[in-house]
């Protein structure tokens, strides 16, 4: 198996990881202006760590910067963001928290399937596009609910809804990529590599 360089000093220190490292400081900065109702500062927050997110994967591409770190640190900065936020927006919609359940559920799936991919493969797979669809459109719902905090409890219902059949479609297709690059790894190993009617002496 391929040994992993999540650890290498050459991939901690990128501008790539350190922008994901200040999604994760910008966190508590959410949680302590939504508390306190200054929902105006939570919003420039989200919008700052979007942002971030959107940033680091462009400087990651054009600056050939992909890290197997960066491919750690970034999702987990995501969705660390997205549980604090929907367990914020929870207290004032309700399906907010069940959408939080979804994202919880789904990110402990996808986390034992990444692990068996880095034993089996020794690789870290990057974010696929229908987990990118997914990501934008949480985001999107969020901002509505901390933009709108009177909107109707049906149009929230419905946006959480669609919310999470895309997390449920996300976890399935990463589902099915991770269960083929590990069947293919071991099939692999299996194939006999003595040529046809060679026997053991």
């Amino acid at each position: 198996m391929k040994r992993s360089s999540l650890l290498n000093i050459d991939q901690i220190l990128t501008i790539p990881n350190l922008l994901s490292l200040i999604r994760f400081a910008l966190i508590p900065f959410f949680i302590f202006f939504y508390l306190n109702d200054k929902n105006s500062a939570a919003l420039i927050i989200l919008l700052i760590s979007t942002f971030s997110d959107v940033l680091d994967g462009y400087i990651a591409r054009k600056t050939n910067s992909v890290t197997d770190l960066g491919k750690v640190l970034d999702p987990v900065a995501d969705k660390l963001t997205q549980a604090a936020v929907m367990v914020c927006l929870s207290f004032k919609f309700k399906w907010m928290l069940v959408l939080f359940i979804i994202l919880a559920v789904k990110e402990l799936t996808m986390m034992v399937f990444g692990i068996m991919v880095l034993k089996y493969t020794g690789k870290v797979n990057s974010a696929k596009w229908y987990g990118k669809l997914c990501t934008t459109f949480t985001v999107i719902t969020m901002a509505i609910h901390v933009i709108f905090p009177t909107i109707s409890s049906e149009l929230s219902m419905w946006l959480c809804l669609l919310d999470m059949l895309l997390m449920l479609h996300s976890l399935v297709r990463y589902i099915i990529f991770d269960s083929k690059e590990i069947l293919s790894h071991r099939s692999s190993k299996h194939i006999d590599p003595r040529p046809s009617g060679e026997t053991i002496v």
